[in-house]
């Protein structure tokens, strides 16, 4: 096996030549690229939406909040969830007995079965 002048092997890995520049005509061509003479401009670039601005100016708390919002089921539970914490602070005047109130026909119930619960 001896080398070609284009570099491939004669009944090796290299192929036909003709192969080979198949291959290469079917290759993306390569865009042509330059560097810009003038420094670059920050301001000259597009200026953003007032909705892009936004987004990029809110704080992670806003951003997370935006997306919870969108949520109905996690809107929904968390509403009832706050419904449950409130209740707390007036269970007390919505009971009807005091905390300490006991009825006596528990404790004789109990006491006629054995059993210490009611």
């Amino acid at each position: 096996m001896t080398d070609t002048v284009d570099g491939a092997m004669k009944g090796g890995l290299g192929g036909a030549p003709a192969q080979d520049r198949a291959r290469a005509e079917q290759r993306p061509q390569k865009l042509a690229h330059f560097a810009a003479v003038e420094p670059f401009d920050p301001d000259e670039v597009e200026a953003m939406s007032a909705q892009q601005e936004r987004y990029y100016m809110a704080s992670q708390w806003r951003m997370m909040w935006w997306k919870l919002k969108r949520h109905r089921l996690a809107v929904a539970s968390g509403f009832i969830l706050l419904v449950m914490y409130l209740s707390i602070l007036i269970s007390e005047f919505l009971a009807p007995y005091g905390h300490a109130f006991a009825s006596r026909r528990f404790y004789l119930r109990a006491a006629a079965t054995g059993s210490s619960i009611p």
